[in-house]
């Protein structure tokens, strides 16, 4: 399954807390954003290199979450 023709199109989305990173596959959540629905799709480890696989996960996990909790006022809920 490749989906490409799903990234096509760039619109502005923020990634959701509720993203969840395991080590064989990524759903991957955003929130809603003007003229946007909110949504989640499922990345697997092999439709991607391992090298962009490893970086994803590193930026969900401290990217994502150092901006979660910068939002929560360093506060995050378990």
């Amino acid at each position: 399954m490749h989906f490409v023709h799903a990234v096509q199109e760039h619109l502005p989305a923020r990634v959701s807390p509720s993203t969840v990173v395991s080590t064989g596959a990524i759903w991957l959540a955003w929130d809603k954003s003007p003229g946007w629905c909110s949504g989640a799709i499922l990345l697997c480890r092999d439709q991607m290199s391992a090298r962009e696989w490893r970086t994803l996960q590193v930026w969900l996990r401290l990217g994502v979450g150092s901006q979660a909790a910068a939002d929560a006022g360093g506060r995050l809920s378990s």
